[in-house]
C-alpha cells in the first residue's frame, strides 16, 4: 500500500526452473528439489510438487479474492503443520466467501491485529455496509468465480 491507501502489486508470478540443464550443477541426481511456494497462496500442483503453469496463478489470484472478500484464508486448518496445510490445500473443499462470513470456524483469519470485531465486521465498516448484509452481496457471481479459481483441479 502506499502513503494515500493505493495498492500496489509488486509481483505475482511462478517460480519455476526454466532450463533443466542449469539444475544439473546445483542438484544430486536422487535429491529432492526445494518447492518454490510461499504455503498461503501455493495452489495444490505446488504442494504436491508437480508442474505449474498460468493456473496456478490463477489459483493464487482466487486466494486473494477469497482474502478480499471475507476476511480469511479459504482454509479451515487444524494447524499450521505441514501435512494439515498439505491435506487442506490439495483435499478439502473450499466454502464459499458469502458463508465463511457467517461461519469462519477454524480458519486463519487475515488481519491478526484487529481482535476486536469479527472479518464480517471489518469489511462491513471499511464498505460503509451493513455486517447482516454482507454474506448476501458476496452470493452469486463473486462466490461462483473466487470458486472457479479455488478449483483443485
Amino acid at each position: 500500500m502506499t502513503a494515500d491507501g493505493s495498492p500496489r502489486l509488486l509481483d505475482f508470478g511462478i517460480a519455476k526452473l526454466l532450463d533443466a540443464d542449469h539444475a544439473s550443477d546445483t542438484l544430486q541426481p536422487t535429491a529432492t528439489a526445494l518447492r518454490m511456494m510461499t504455503v498461503d497462496y501455493a495452489s495444490p500442483e505446488q504442494v504436491r510438487g508437480e508442474k505449474v503453469g498460468y493456473l496456478t496463478d490463477v489459483y493464487s489470484l482466487g486466494i486473494l479474492l477469497f482474502e478480499l472478500l471475507s476476511g480469511y484464508r479459504p482454509y479451515k486448518l487444524k494447524s499450521r503443520a505441514p501435512h494439515d496445510i498439505a491435506r487442506a490445500i490439495c483435499d478439502e473443499a473450499i466454502d464459499p466467501p458469502s458463508f465463511v462470513l457467517t461461519d469462519s470456524g477454524d480458519r486463519w483469519t487475515v488481519n491478526k491485529n484487529d481482535r476486536g470485531s469479527s472479518a464480517a465486521e471489518r469489511i462491513a465498516r471499511n464498505r460503509r455496509e451493513s455486517a447482516s448484509r454482507l454474506p448476501a452481496r458476496l452470493r452469486g457471481n463473486l462466490d461462483n468465480i473466487t470458486l472457479k479459481c479455488l478449483q483443485k483441479s
